[in-house]
């Protein structure tokens, strides 16, 4: 398996992958390096509709908005929110915004298609990994969770709470690095330390399908109570 560079045995594929993203570490997609996604990577994709739950195959546009958005950050912001948030942007429209590096990656992955598979396996595991630093902390009972009716799961108070939680455990972490610096992935394992430090019980159950089946249940039960008010 290849972990952005790495040649990772299959045993130790997830653990090792993990750590090369919050090290610092890239996936090569069209001979540029991408960086995994941060807290407002994330939003974006949830914003643009995204599959991030794997309800749906990732398709051509969905990736050239991926590589937008991951490799663009911040500066690709104000362009997603403009869309406001409909489903499927054409890459044709995606495509003039970017940078001319950018561009090339975009063009790249339209035109091969072996080049579209290696980004949606690399974008699959980061998205993956995202969760695993999260799923080490113990949930709350269904009747202790607090009511939530958005169909969007990862949005303003989701990143407002997330942050605060850091800020609250003395991370000295800016606004902006938050956003758009730091892999979200090291986020969940920094709250996972913090609750361990708490006295919580952590442990590590990581399984990309089991991250995957929370997602897609989380974005199920919120959509089901927006749709029975």
């Amino acid at each position: 398996m290849d972990g952005g560079g790495i040649k990772l045995q299959a045993g130790e594929a997830e653990f090792l992958r993990e750590t090369h993203w919050c090290l610092g570490g890239s996936a090569a997609v069209a001979g540029v390096a991408i960086r995994p996604p941060s807290a407002g990577c994330l939003t974006l994709l949830c914003f643009a509709d995204y599959p991030l739950d794997r309800e749906r195959p990732a398709t051509e546009d969905d990736l050239v908005l991926a590589a937008f958005v991951l490799l663009e950050r911040q500066v690709a912001a104000d362009l997603v929110l403009s869309w406001h948030g409909t489903p499927a942007i054409p890459a044709r429209d995606i495509l003039p915004r970017c940078s001319p590096g950018t561009a090339t990656v975009c063009r790249e992955l339209l035109r091969s298609e072996q080049e579209r598979r290696v980004w949606a396996a690399a974008l699959s595991r980061m998205i993956a990994d995202v969760g695993a630093g999260f799923t080490m902390i113990p949930r709350k009972p269904e009747e202790e969770a607090p009511r939530d009716d958005r169909a969007r799961p990862w949005d303003i108070e989701w990143l407002a709470a997330l942050y605060t939680s850091l800020c609250g455990g003395g991370i000295p972490l800016t606004w902006e690095a938050f956003l758009w610096d730091v892999p979200l992935c090291l986020v969940g394992h920094w709250c996972a330390a913090r609750a361990r430090h708490n006295g919580v019980q952590v442990h590590r159950p990581f399984d990309a399908e089991a991250v995957a089946a929370d997602l897609r249940a989380l974005r199920a039960a919120r959509v089901a109570k927006e749709s029975s008010q």
